[in-house]
C-alpha cells in the first residue's frame, strides 16, 4: 500500500503544519512517512506544498509525479498542482467549503485546523 497525498495553500495558511500533524498520526500508527515542503522564498504570500507519502513499506523517493489526494487551500496554489494531478486524483478543494466557512464564521487564521479536519 502506498499513498501519495499533496498539501497545497499560500504561505501562511499552515500547510507544513498540516503535513507534520498528517505525517506524525501516520508514523505513529508504524507506517513509513515521507514529508518533503516545497515554497518559495517569500514566507507569506507564496504557494506552499508539502508532498507527503505514506506506505506499509520502505519508501525509497520521496517526490511523487502524481498525487492520490489533494488538499486545495487557495487558488494560487491550484495553478501550482495542475501537472500533480491525475484522473483518479481524489481533490478537496477550499472552494467546495466556502458557504460553511462563511456561515460558521471560520477566520483566516483557523482555515488550517478547519482543513485538518476535513482531511
Amino acid at each position: 500500500m502506498k499513498f501519495k497525498i499533496l498539501l497545497a495553500g499560500d504561505g501562511g495558511q499552515g500547510v507544513q503544519t498540516i503535513a507534520k500533524i498528517v505525517s506524525e498520526c501516520f508514523f505513529v500508527k508504524n507506517f513509513e512517512v515521507s514529508s518533503i515542503p516545497n515554497y518559495g522564498l517569500e514566507q507569506r504570500g507564496g504557494v506552499s506544498l508539502s508532498f507527503i507519502q505514506v506506505s506499509d513499506k520502505k519508501i525509497f523517493y520521496p517526490k511523487f509525479a502524481k498525487a492520490d489526494f489533494l488538499l486545495l487551500m487557495s487558488d494560487q496554489a491550484r495553478e501550482r498542482t495542475l501537472e500533480h494531478v491525475s484522473d483518479d486524483t481524489e481533490i478537496i478543494d477550499f472552494k467546495n467549503y466556502q458557504e460553511i466557512i462563511l456561515q460558521n464564521k471560520i477566520s483566516r487564521s483557523s482555515l488550517n485546523i478547519f482543513f485538518l479536519g476535513v482531511v
